[in-house]
């Protein structure tokens, strides 16, 4: 099977799909055609020139077409503009998947309905009421040609009301581990007694960075003793590694009401990650993540702080939860059989 992960890398998710199939014995390769990625770059990337980019979307439409049995779309974006390549693949007998992540079908109507800090989250521009005509027109094409969606929890609220249920699975899989992160993690369970707090805020409106500063500065003032570290503008890899080396408890974001890579990061490291979870979301999953609120950050921190053997409990807990429901293995089995559609 010949698969195709394209056109960006979000997240680093598709490069890392794309590594594990190939570790798995398929042939599998990631584009993209942004060229500066923040989240690093595809096995193929464009250069950097208008006539390059245009070469590069025309080759691999081609190839997509012609070579590759699998393609594997990304953010609710494809190969040409407004994915317009889509009754192609069709025609030609290819099976597309669309892998939904958050923003591109997030839509605050919908948000309202649930989320108590909705207005805060929608004066981020995308996720702006506004725009939920246009997610929603792309959801519906898409729907149209697509075979399949793949959205986690988080987002199958949203793809759902546009995709029938049953062409949509909830797989956590842009939440993937990369072997390279795997390599680095050991069995053993370390929270010291000054713990090392860390946000790693890639937006900070739609993180609740704010609210994390102000709890901070609250602990501080009644001299509650521990180290705080606000990480940004740094390589994936110098967060991984000072989630590995350096820090006790990560605290992720308090608007969107779901966890992403870092929590699965942090877990993983046998750390203790902080989180908004929205019940409608994650009512039955049995997650270690301290579901923590804008109102309850600094109560949930200064008690994680003076609580060492809690924290050890739950960093235990987290490694745990990652080996039963987020491991390669298990995510690489649901993929295929959505790949080979059975």
């Amino acid at each position: 099977m010949k698969i195709l992960h394209a056109p960006n890398n979000i997240t680093g998710t598709p490069k890392k799909l794309a590594e594990l199939e190939r570790e798995k014995g398929f042939n599998s390769d990631s584009v993209s055609t942004t060229v500066v990625d923040i989240d690093g770059p595809s096995h193929f990337v464009s250069r950097d020139n208008l006539f390059a980019k245009i070469f590069f979307r025309i080759k691999y439409f081609y190839l997509s077409l012609t070579y590759y049995d699998v393609l594997n779309f990304h953010a609710g974006s494809s190969l040409l503009p407004l994915n317009l390549d889509l009754p192609f693949y069709r025609f030609f007998n290819k099976r597309v998947i669309f892998h939904y992540y958050g923003s591109e079908v997030r839509l605050t109507s919908e948000l309202k309905k649930i989320n108590p800090y909705y207005k805060l989250l929608s004066q981020d521009n995308k996720n702006s009421e506004n725009k939920d005509w246009l997610k929603k027109l792309k959801m519906y094409w898409a729907s149209i040609w697509v075979d399949h969606a793949i959205a986690p929890k988080d987002v199958y609220f949203y793809v759902s009301k546009v995709f029938k249920e049953d062409n949509i699975s909830k797989i956590w899989s842009a939440n993937l581990l990369s072997s390279e992160y795997l390599t680095k993690i050991d069995n053993i369970v370390e929270q010291k007694t000054l713990p090392v707090i860390i946000h790693c805020p890639t937006n900070k409106a739609t993180k609740g960075t704010e609210f994390v500063l102000g709890a901070i500065e609250r602990l501080k003032n009644k001299g509650i003793k521990f180290q705080f570290f606000l990480i940004e503008n740094k390589e994936k890899e110098f967060v991984q590694d000072f989630i590995i080396n350096e820090a006790d408890i990560v605290l992720d974001q308090y608007l969107t009401g779901s966890f992403g890579n870092l929590c699965v990061e942090t877990m993983a490291a046998g750390k203790v990650a902080l989180c908004y979870l929205n019940d409608n979301f994650h009512d039955n999953d049995n997650l270690p993540i301290v579901n923590t609120t804008i109102e309850n950050i600094e109560e949930s921190l200064e008690s994680l702080i003076l609580n060492h053997e809690k924290r050890k409990e739950i960093s235990l807990a987290s490694q745990n939860f990652i080996k039963e429901k987020l491991n390669n293995s298990k995510v690489f089995q649901e993929l295929e059989k959505i790949y080979t559609g059975k």
